[in-house]
């Protein structure tokens, strides 16, 4: 009964494999023996050593050091998704795992992998350039406090949202350089301005050549919602955004809206009406008056003290 039970699990597999042969032939409108022949042709041209990598990371011996259980790496998403193959995998949610982790070198054999929610964990941005072909990335919540990225990662990310780190000033300004980036959420990053080096051009290198481009030449829509921002240092920033349709700035410190004129022809400055200059004036003197009355209570206590 054993050897033809055995017997029976070869036969469906066997009967699995040549079903799946079909199907991906049927899909890509080609005879059977013709898809056979081109399959057997493409897994000839892939070096041996290729092969071999794919699935190295599913090796794990006894003698190694003790693995991190928060660890990101190829072996944790095919068994969190049931897959056997990393090219299987298109969309991964890893959100709330608690992963601190990442297995860079694993990461590039998920080459279908457009879409991922990475949300509530502790990774860093710069981990995922070596997913390639992402195209939406989502790290809300992961503590991220700094941002290095190069000209050439994450050429085919379209969204990307950073929502409730600890970001800077700078560090925004950094993702500039993600020319293809259409939509960035920076929602609750406690930003209070935005730099001057938001919008201005920057220099890389290619092939020996020095190249002069534009940040987030692609940039369509931007969160900057419960931030600490003012209208002094936003608006003029964000006008040289020229893809720009959709910009949220609720939950800010913002009262107005200033009139933005063109000077010299790229350059833009600010033009804010009366109403704001009085409330401006008003808010200056009310904390002058709040900063002498601390100093004047504080001076009494000293009083009482020494008497």
């Amino acid at each position: 009964n054993l050897f033809s039970y055995y017997n029976d699990q070869g036969w469906i597999t066997a009967f699995k494999s040549e079903n799946q042969k079909y199907f991906d032939a049927v899909l890509t409108n080609k005879r059977l023996e013709q898809y056979e022949k081109e399959e057997s042709n493409r897994e000839k041209a892939i070096p041996q050593r290729r092969i071999l990598k794919k699935f190295d990371f599913l090796d794990s011996s006894d003698t190694e050091s003790p693995k991190n259980p928060y660890l990101l790496d190829g072996f944790f998403l095919l068994q969190l998704f049931c897959i056997e193959d990393p090219l299987n995998l298109s969309v991964a949610d890893i959100s709330g795992k608690n992963l601190n982790q990442i297995k860079e070198d694993d990461m590039a054999l998920f080459e279908n992998l457009v879409d991922i929610n990475a949300n509530e964990n502790c990774l860093n941005f710069e981990s995922f350039r070596h997913f390639t072909n992402v195209q939406k990335l989502a790290l809300a919540c992961n503590n991220i406090k700094t941002i290095r990225v190069k000209h050439e990662d994450f050429l085919n990310l379209l969204s990307l949202d950073l929502s409730f780190n600890n970001l800077t000033p700078i560090d925004v300004a950094h993702l500039g350089i993600l020319k293809n980036l259409k939509c960035l959420k920076l929602t609750g990053n406690n930003l209070t301005f935005l730099p001057d080096t938001f919008s201005k051009l920057y220099v890389f290198t290619k092939e020996n050549k020095k190249i002069v481009s534009e940040k987030f030449q692609s940039l369509e829509e931007l969160f900057l919602d419960h931030n600490q921002l003012k209208e002094e240092d936003s608006f003029d920033v964000l006008s040289v955004l020229k893809k720009l349709k959709r910009l949220y700035l609720n939950q800010n410190n913002i009262t107005s809206i200033p009139n933005l004129k063109i000077y010299r022809k790229n350059h833009v400055y600010q033009e804010f009406n009366k109403s704001y200059h009085k409330r401006k004036t008003a808010s200056e003197e009310s904390s002058k008056k709040l900063q002498s009355n601390q100093k004047n209570f504080s001076r009494v206590q000293i009083k009482r003290v020494h008497c």
